[in-house]
C-alpha cells in the first residue's frame, strides 16, 4: 500500500472543482506559513536557551573587602544588609546611639544619622 500524495485531481484522475482546487490551495498555504512561525518560534527559544547558558555569570565567589572604623569605645549593637548597603547600629561608651550606612561592596561610609531624644 503507497502513501497518497495531496494532488489537485480526485481519485479516479480528474481533476478537481476549480473552488475544491482554490480551498485545497489556501490549506496548503495556511499550513506552509504556520509551518514556518512554529520554526521561527523554535529558533527565538532554542537561542534565548544558547544565549542564557554561554553568558558568563557573575563571579559567585567574589568578596568585598573593606574597613568601618568606629570611634573610641563605640561597638556594633545591630547590622541590615539590604541594596548594596550595610546598616549599623553603633552605641557609644556613654549610651547614644548612630546610624551608620556604608556601602557593602567598598566599605564607604554613606552617612552617620545621630539618634536623639525618644526618652
Amino acid at each position: 500500500m503507497t502513501k497518497q500524495v495531496p494532488t489537485s485531481k480526485t481519485e479516479d484522475g480528474k481533476p478537481l472543482d476549480p473552488e475544491v482546487e482554490k480551498v485545497r490551495r489556501k490549506m496548503v498555504r495556511f499550513f506552509a506559513i504556520n509551518i514556518g512561525i512554529l520554526m521561527f518560534a523554535l529558533m527565538a527559544v532554542l537561542a534565548i536557551i544558547v544565549y542564557k547558558v554561554t553568558r558568563p555569570s557573575a563571579p559567585s565567589g567574589a568578596m568585598a573587602t573593606g574597613e568601618i572604623r568606629l570611634g573610641p569605645g563605640e561597638r556594633v549593637v545591630s547590622q541590615s544588609l539590604g541594596d548594596g548597603q550595610l546598616s549599623l547600629l553603633v552605641e557609644d561608651g556613654n549610651g547614644s546611639r548612630t546610624i551608620v550606612i556604608a556601602d557593602a561592596q567598598s566599605g564607604r561610609v554613606v552617612a552617620r544619622l545621630k539618634i536623639t531624644g525618644g526618652e
